[in-house]
């Protein structure tokens, strides 16, 4: 519903995608051809969901080659025809493998972004990818979506954009939503009930935000989420540490990456030896565990934070301005930070000890941290690092006295 508000191509598209899937299977080209060309022209990098299809659907009939060709070919003509060029701002290179790095990034925030994943924003459909452990036993339109959407969700992964741009993540697979849910309630009785209910009650949550801040869902990425602002705001303390973040990597995105791994590694072996635990054997325990994991946060997140990231809702700004703004075109290109004047200061949490601090700035800048001045080299705004101590663990209040600069980050060394 929140995506269709927007009205972004992949709404209409997961109608043309569930009604090509149908037709597919039933052998009806009648339905599956204007279905993957509507979906072809409603945006042009559909053609690697429809390519797939296509050649399921010909393989059992030679007579229609030439006309899936004519699918193919019929959405890079009229392109050419309205911008002069039959891939328009795509290039071919796009389709050539980055580095795996770029790979095993975007697969986790897709997944687990505090921001973007699936976990935080629609956890229903984390069933739909045990499902696939279980490929041989789903319905077959199951396993004909997954495999039609496989090649578009590889070509995605790696890109920058999709996650930090202004589009949410999300919504470029929002076109496979029907099909994951294939899958989900497909392995719905197999799932432990409490798993549900927290399923449930955080799904209700974020309907309920939705319907009350729906511009809210549509986060600009910079590392934070809804949630964590706003108990960083509420307690003055950062929060955002504790949720995955594949913008601005941290902690909790290693920890997340290793639970993916270990997750995937029992359930894909459990799977082969055929010896999976039913879920009434830990469902008792799943409750108490999620609810020691809360407390357990909540009682870390209050204290201070190792790395301190300036332009953050929990540090308090008197002054100054994020840089770039928030809506700056490609902003995650950019090195985000927080631009103090002379007499502006900000305040933030901190254990005592020695600190890398990373900025920019034109010129010479003098700033005050705590009991201590330093005067900062120019640095032609580039960035730069330099150490700074703060004296005791508590609230510090950094302000700048002369000149101005660009505040980066904070990070304890001893």
């Amino acid at each position: 519903i929140f995506y269709a508000a927007r009205l972004w191509p992949e709404i209409p598209a997961a109608f043309f995608f569930v009604e090509a899937i149908r037709a597919v299977r039933q052998r009806r080209a009648k339905r599956w051809i204007p279905a993957l060309l509507g979906m072809s022209l409603l945006k042009l990098r559909f053609l690697l969901v429809a390519l797939p299809l296509t050649i399921r659907a010909v393989s059992r009939s030679k007579r229609q080659t030439a006309i899936a060709a004519v699918v193919i070919a019929a959405p890079l003509f009229i392109v050419w025809l309205i911008t002069g060029s039959a891939t328009n701002i795509h290039t071919l290179e796009e389709l050539l493998p980055s580095a795996p790095a770029a790979y095993g990034r975007g697969l986790l925030g897709l997944i687990v972004d505090g921001a973007a994943g699936i976990a935080f924003q629609a956890p229903f459909y984390l069933m739909a990818l045990f499902a696939l452990l279980r490929w041989r036993s789903m319905p077959e339109a199951f396993r004909l979506g997954c495999f039609s959407a496989l090649l578009y969700v590889i070509y995605l992964l790696p890109r920058h954009e999709w996650h930090g741009g202004w589009s949410p993540p999300l919504r470029y697979i929002v076109f496979a939503m029907p099909i994951l849910a294939l899958g989900a309630a497909a392995l719905w009785e197999r799932v432990a009930r409490p798993f549900l209910w927290l399923i449930a009650a955080w799904t209700i949550g974020v309907v309920i935000h939705g319907v009350a801040h729906p511009w809210r869902l549509f986060h600009v990425a910079n590392g934070e989420n809804i949630v964590s602002e706003f108990l960083s705001r509420m307690y003055s303390s950062d929060f955002s540490r504790l949720f995955p973040s594949v913008i601005r990597w941290n902690q909790a995105a290693t920890a997340a990456a290793a639970i993916v791994a270990i997750t995937a590694l029992v359930a894909i072996t459990a799977s082969v030896w055929r010896r999976a635990p039913s879920p009434a054997a830990y469902s008792p325990l799943i409750i108490p565990i999620a609810a020691i994991l809360i407390a357990f946060a909540f009682n870390t997140a209050q204290k201070p934070a190792s790395i301190v990231n300036f332009e953050d809702v929990h540090v308090t700004h008197t002054g100054g301005r994020l840089d770039p703004p928030e809506y700056t075109m490609a902003r995650y290109y950019y090195q985000p930070g927080w631009i103090l004047d002379a007499g502006d200061r900000l305040s933030f949490l901190a254990t005592r000890g020695i600190y890398r601090l990373h900025y920019s700035a034109p010129a010479a800048v003098t700033i005050k941290l705590g009991s201590h001045a330093y005067t900062l080299e120019g640095t032609n705004n580039k960035q730069s690092v330099t150490r700074v101590t703060i004296d005791r663990t508590g609230r510090a209040e950094l302000r700048c006295l002369t000149g101005a600069l660009n505040l980066d980050r904070m990070e304890r060394i001893e």
